[in-house]
């Protein structure tokens, strides 16, 4: 069910960024991407780290972390009991969702810089 979800979500991405690109001049998009891809990395650094102090922490009660844990630490989410799990994923999610805003303006900035191409 949450695969049909994410589907709905990129498909509705997909919509808006078409019709954001018909409505709007492509400075206005240059801008606009701009500021949600730095809106989203204004929310996402920050969350970002407090979600891999939280994890380490989190592994530290566990028992330990391996060098050069935080190069992929969504592997370590499986040794995180349920009480841990959730002083830990709530970040994780926030810092994802984050991001994606971020790549969002990205989108957003590239369509308005290739509009000004033309």
């Amino acid at each position: 069910m949450i695969e049909l979800v994410f589907a709905f979500l990129i498909v509705l991405f997909l919509v808006a960024v078409s019709l954001l690109g018909t409505a709007m001049s492509g400075d206005t998009l240059l801008s606009v991407g701009f500021v949600v891809a730095v809106a989203g990395l204004l929310i996402g650094v920050p969350t970002g780290l407090l979600y891999h102090v939280r994890l380490r922490r989190a592994l530290m009660r566990k028992g330990g972390v391996q060098s050069r844990w935080w190069l992929f630490p969504t592997a370590f989410h499986g040794r995180l009991d349920p009480e841990l799990r959730a002083s830990v994923m709530p970040w994780f999610y926030a810092g994802a969702t984050a991001f994606f805003i971020s790549v969002v303006g990205c989108v957003i900035a590239a369509l308005g810089a290739l509009r000004e191409l033309k």
